[in-house]
């Protein structure tokens, strides 16, 4: 009798075994977890930084009220003295007066972010000793009372000072023989001839070579200047030529370097370009060696 219990119960247990079995192999979550062919997918932050940092630049350009302007690491703006020599390697303000409202700018190392090119900038001793960096040869200043990122408080100041921007054209200069007078955007000075009327040149021929035009199709200008007054004609020779409150500009063979104004009262007719009209011109008529055209220098 026990052996057929036995017999009758161990078929059970077996059962028992295998089915328990079973749910521990199907049930999910338990066990050896299922193989899953689904991609792994990992997250990249594309998101930029709150802020972005300028680099080791101690000049770079910026946008202000009065256009395209240089500054220094800070923010402080950078000015040009239309009374310098651009490249001659020296500074016009070396009075303790002048440096005091105008301190030279003079980094330790300069280092520049695009567009500004490392090339343009150089470094010069002044003759009081001082050390200045020259933009394109045009010794920088700071200007005393300017305090926060921004300040342009020096711009037009004696109507000589004016903000730096590395896209003039046209600047303002000043001598002591021919007062305020237009230059280009390297110093090199600019006339205007008696003889041309508005909006139309005299010089014409043999002229051209001595008296070369001045063109810019995209004038800019330090605020003491209006680009409105400047403007483009074409010459009877087919050419193109800057105007300035109708007045065509040229430059004079005879200038050697930035700020020489050798042209000056050639012939009686020939004058450094004014920021005025020409009736505004007084200076003193200079002869000199011509090749013809009635004494006018050409």
């Amino acid at each position: 009798m026990k052996q057929r219990l036995h017999l009758l119960i161990l078929p059970l247990v077996l059962t028992i075994l295998l089915l328990l079995t079973a749910g521990c192999t199907s049930t999910p979550g338990y066990g050896t977890p299922t193989p899953t062919t689904s991609p792994i997918v990992t997250t990249t932050m594309t998101t930029p930084p709150a802020t972005t940092p300028s680099g080791t630049a101690t000049v770079m350009t910026a946008s202000s009220s009065k256009g395209t302007i240089l500054i220094d690491s800070r923010g402080i703006t950078l000015y040009y003295f239309g009374t310098d020599i651009p490249g001659s390697g020296t500074s016009a303000c070396t009075s303790s007066s002048c440096t005091a409202l105008w301190p030279p700018f003079s980094p330790a190392s300069v280092v520049v972010n695009a567009p500004l090119v490392a090339s343009d900038f150089q470094t010069v001793t002044r003759s009081d000793g001082m050390k200045q960096t020259t933009y394109r040869g045009w010794p920088l200043y700071y200007y005393q009372s300017d305090h926060t990122a921004g300040d342009v408080n020096g711009d037009g100041v004696l109507g000589i000072w004016y903000v730096m921007s590395p896209d003039y054209t046209v600047v303002i200069m000043k001598n002591t023989n021919v007062g305020t007078y237009l230059a280009d955007g390297m110093g090199k000075t600019l006339y205007v001839f008696r003889n041309d009327m508005t909006g139309m040149s005299a010089c014409t021929g043999t002229c051209i070579q001595t008296w070369p035009v001045f063109l810019s199709t995209n004038v800019i200008v330090p605020s003491g200047l209006t680009g409105s007054d400047f403007a483009v004609i074409q010459r009877t020779d087919g050419t193109s030529q800057s105007i300035h409150k109708g007045m065509p500009l040229y430059y004079y063979s005879g200038d050697s370097n930035p700020g020489d104004t050798r042209g000056q009262g050639i012939g009686g007719v020939w004058f450094v370009a004014p920021l005025g009209n020409l009736p505004q011109i007084t200076a003193t008529t200079t002869t000199r060696p011509s090749g013809g055209g009635g004494g006018y220098g050409y």
